[in-house]
């Protein structure tokens, strides 16, 4: 993910990419212009130009409404296909679905819908055509007392890979958060593995720190089979069907330290094919363990708003990644 600290140029295209800024509602005219300038010099088909104009107008209303201090949107195209990336920090978190009914809540997790987190962080990843999965939001959150955040999350793909990935450091803090980004790079680095074999790299990764805890979904999105696990408390949820879920059980361990001989870790590694109109979600323990799917569905973003918002726990860091 682009860091949005960083310049961005507006409307500059450069390689394949375009860097667009959006600060306020005003910039949404713009957005569409540059959109279809970056689209009709890409060469894209008709039908891909139309989905393209109408996600980057889509994502600068929804980061125009989050009124978030920093805010990044990059698209990239190659080959008759399109990536965009866009990330909103220190705003307020908001959905279009607010009338959305979750069902009955823990007390400790009852939203507040007009509070403002001065540190929540939402990103999103779009790719076109549309695939199995073409969809993912990042909703992450730093203990109160923390200025960082100790979980962190990856989303990594290939041509024929998607990898999903919710690493949770020990603690809090910065410690907490070298945990964790060891683990996203090993697992960022070895995508070409499998699920187990980048697990146990990532393990030997963090071995000198204080740990973390770990889930991890990769998802063939040609033969539309998820391979998951888990490393203690992270959670792996396939939701399908009425009601239906899919969870790979994992191992109770820390990763970077292990059990049994030599530390070696225990990977258990399931599959489960992946059903027309599935969700994935990973979360932290920052969020409550009941966390299931409204009754009624919505845009994913505004999914992702409403289970955040509903089941993040008080005084945790907490992330959410959810894809679709």
């Amino acid at each position: 993910m682009t860091d949005p600290a960083s310049p961005v140029l507006t409307g500059s295209v450069a390689d394949g990419s375009l860097s667009l800024a959006i600060q306020s509602s005003a910039d949404l005219a713009r957005v569409y212009q540059e959109s279809l300038h970056f689209a009709q010099s890409q060469g894209l088909p008709a039908n891909l130009q139309q989905d393209l104009l109408a996600a980057t107008s889509d994502i600068a209303r929804r980061v125009v409404r989050y009124s978030a201090q920093q805010m990044a949107c990059t698209v990239s195209a190659a080959a008759n296909a399109v990536r965009i990336e866009w990330q909103a920090q220190r705003g307020k978190l908001v959905s279009d679905s607010s009338a959305m009914y979750l069902g009955p809540l823990p007390a400790r997790t009852q939203p507040n819908l007009g509070e403002t987190d001065s540190t929540i962080t939402v990103a999103g990843w779009r790719w076109l055509p549309r695939e199995p999965i073409s969809r993912v939001t990042l909703v992450s959150r730093p203990h109160p007392r923390e200025k960082e955040c100790g979980d962190m999350a990856l989303v990594v793909r290939s041509a024929q890979k998607l990898r999903l990935v919710v690493a949770d450091g020990l603690g809090h803090g910065p410690a907490a958060r070298e945990a964790a980004m060891r683990a996203i790079a090993a697992l960022r680095k070895d995508l070409h593995m499998d699920v187990s074999e980048a697990v146990y790299s990532a393990h030997q990764h963090v071995a000198l720190t204080r740990g973390a805890t770990l889930g991890v979904a990769d998802i063939d999105l040609q033969s539309r089979i998820v391979r998951g696990t888990t490393i203690g408390n992270v959670r792996v949820v396939l939701f399908h069907g009425a009601g239906r879920t899919w969870c790979p059980c994992g191992t109770d361990a820390v990763l970077g330290h292990g059990r049994g001989n030599q530390g070696r870790l225990d990977v258990r590694v399931e599959q489960h094919t992946l059903p027309e109109g599935a969700v994935v979600c990973l979360f932290s323990d920052g969020l409550a363990s009941q966390l299931r799917l409204p009754w009624q569905r919505s845009d994913l973003d505004d999914l992702a708003a409403q289970l955040f918002m509903g089941f993040a726990l008080p005084n945790d860091d907490a992330t959410l990644l959810i894809a679709s």
